[in-house]
């Protein structure tokens, strides 16, 4: 993950239409490093915290977790 963001933030690459798949949960600091470099979708193996959820909802975000089997947990951005 961190090597990721330091590319991004090296703008090695650019993170409008990317996004980050994690074998793992969803945890806030994990959201907020994605948010910070603006990558628009986190997908996650497993649960996402809610502290995750609201952050990646108040910053437009699109965070799935929970991913297996063809199925999947999605909590998108609130609408204004």
């Amino acid at each position: 993950m961190d090597k990721v963001v330091g590319a991004l933030l090296q703008r090695s690459i650019t993170s409008d239409d990317k996004i980050l798949v994690i074998s793992g949960r969803a945890g806030f600091e994990l959201v907020q490093k994605c948010a910070v470099v603006g990558l628009p979708v986190m997908i996650a193996v497993g649960a996402p915290s809610t502290l995750a959820v609201r952050l990646a909802r108040q910053r437009g975000m699109h965070l799935i977790g929970f991913v297996r089997d063809g199925r999947h947990n999605s909590y998108s951005p609130e609408r204004a």
